[in-house]
């Protein structure tokens, strides 16, 4: 009787030693979970006026693009980090310019 006694013991003792480090665990969780909140709505704003503007992106302006055989410098990285957003690995403006031409669908997909 003694012996499951002290069985019984050491089962509590262990169960909270574990309900102890989980209470731990959950408070860092909602430390790390209020950091990635605190993040996300200093984001939103961005991506909304992100979103507003692609949202005022005419064909017209593709077509201006598509024309440029040397378009400005920022011109050309703006549009190799959207071909690899897309998953182009060319990063040549020539090979743009063809992604540009070959998409008829470019717009929804941004």
């Amino acid at each position: 009787m003694v012996k499951d006694q002290q069985e019984a013991e050491a089962k509590r003792k262990a169960s909270l030693e574990i309900q102890t480090k989980l209470e731990e665990q959950n408070k860092e969780i909602a430390a790390q979970q209020k950091i990635a909140m605190d993040d996300l709505s200093k984001a939103e704003p961005a991506v909304l006026a992100a979103k507003k503007s692609v949202n005022s992106i005419k064909k017209s302006h593709l077509e201006e693009l598509k024309s440029m055989s040397n378009p400005p410098e920022l011109v050309k990285m703006t549009l190799q980090a959207v071909s690899q957003f897309l998953g182009s690995k060319e990063t040549s403006w020539g090979e743009i310019r063809r992604l540009l031409k070959r998409k008829d669908d470019f717009l929804f997909k941004c």
